[in-house]
């Protein structure tokens, strides 16, 4: 099976390529690989881990994990079958279970980049920063990688989750370098130049954001408690009106809600 080009999934605002390189060199695993998919049981496990990817592009996170393990019980030494299964274990919040398919494919081949994206997710997710950070620098380290942005995003969520706004502007305007597209950035940029005092510049990453992205009911209530507190009620009263229009049942929208209610009575 040749896998797919690449899908970014977000996970606990992180992120991970699906599988696949979208651009730039072939994924590592493929020097290494010992999985023959004209051998009977190598085409057997791949089978079952294309019914796998399916089962997890639609969201069946139980079902696709029972393909994993039967492809992985088939070929226990098949790191794709083991990081399809990591990505659902972090989905099904085992971050534990995840970590250790990390392990087992670095155990096969340390090469394989995305083995060491799947070990800082799970270290995030467990609250460990420090080995979360080593993990993501790892993949930093690979010049053949082919996604860098995806790495820096990572580090700089980090340092945004440790309220470490400086450091974490830095990876994400590295990110921005290669991706300008990429709106999460821009917008967990913004937050970060809002935290600093940056306004302006906060101001102007929003609006890449709502290029991108006009529909995110996070950018807007970011802008929109950026211009309440700069006293620029007419641009915050529209920004929290439009998180009331996109996300009216949200936690975000009973917030907006207050902000409203204080911009009406003044």
């Amino acid at each position: 099976m040749k896998l797919s080009t690449m899908a970014l999934l977000t996970l606990t605002g992180l992120v991970v390529p699906v599988a696949g390189a979208a651009r730039g060199a072939p994924p590592k695993l493929d020097n290494t690989r010992k999985i023959d998919p004209e051998e009977t049981r190598g085409a057997e496990a791949y089978h079952h881990l294309r019914l796998a990817t399916t089962f997890l592009s639609q969201q069946l996170l139980q079902q696709a994990r029972e393909e994993c393990l039967r492809s992985l019980s088939i070929q226990p030494d098949f790191p794709e079958a083991s990081y399809t299964l990591g990505l659902i274990l972090m989905q099904l919040k085992d971050y534990r279970g995840a970590l250790a398919e990390a392990d087992r494919i670095i155990a096969v081949n340390p090469y394989f980049t995305e083995a060491h994206n799947l070990r800082g997710l799970a270290y995030s997710a467990m609250g460990d920063s420090d080995s979360a950070l080593r993990a993501f620098e790892a993949v930093k380290a690979d010049a053949s990688y082919p996604t860098p942005e995806v790495a820096h995003f990572n580090i700089g969520r980090v340092f945004w989750e440790r309220k470490a706004c400086s450091e974490a502007v830095l990876h994400f305007r590295r990110a921005l370098e290669i991706n300008p597209k990429w709106w999460r950035a821009w917008y967990l940029m913004a937050d970060c130049q809002f935290q600093l005092g940056q306004l302006a510049q906060a101001r102007e990453s929003y609006g890449k954001v709502f290029e991108l992205e006009p529909s995110d009911p996070d950018s807007h209530f970011g802008l929109g408690f950026l211009c309440f507190s700069s006293g620029d009620l007419a641009c915050a009263r529209l920004h929290f009106t439009k998180v009331l229009e996109l996300a009216p049942s949200s936690e975000k929208s009973e917030q907006a809600r207050e902000y409203l209610r204080q911009i009406n009575f003044r």
